[in-house]
């Protein structure tokens, strides 16, 4: 007999985002996830829920902007109890990709940390720290030793 598997799946209940590793991160990969699961899984102490309100803002205005993929990163997507910030960036599958850069860049590029409580970067910009990976590689490196990969969140709005 076949050996078979049955996944129940209950509303707002299954959480794609994996448990952290023994190093405090998500194991390497690109988690696709929602807003509410987000705050499920991560809004575990007040510093966090304050900084996902402004994450919710910003997300809100990339899509009005129709930059309809998100990616987050930094110390919130780790078991930091107390995470400063977060780290975001942003990319689109308009077929209009050029006119949604032009918008995105005289509006969601120039939005402060103070507002949105997180730094936000356009995916495929050149790293800061390495520039021959995109900002969406670097996100997928530990700061403190780039041999070390992690994972991030995706959340497409």
């Amino acid at each position: 007999m076949p050996f078979q598997v049955l996944l129940l799946i209950l509303p707002n209940k299954y959480i794609v985002i994996p448990d952290f590793l023994d190093n405090g991160f998500l194991p390497e990969g690109i988690y696709e996830t929602t807003f509410e699961e987000i705050k499920e899984r991560l809004g575990f102490s007040n510093r966090r829920n304050r900084l996902l309100i402004g994450m919710k803002e910003l997300m809100d205005v990339c899509k009005q902007l129709r930059c309809n993929v998100f990616y987050l990163d930094g110390s919130f997507v780790s078991e930091k109890l107390r995470p400063s910030d977060y780290d975001a960036c942003w990319d689109t599958t308009s077929i209009h990709r050029e006119l949604v850069l032009k918008a995105a860049s005289e509006s969601i590029l120039a939005a402060l940390e103070e507002e949105y409580g997180g730094e936000i970067y356009y995916a495929r910009d050149k790293s800061f720290r390495n520039p021959s990976i995109t900002i969406l590689e670097d996100f997928q490196l530990c700061k403190e030793n780039p041999a070390i990969k992690k994972g991030i969140l995706k959340i497409n709005l």
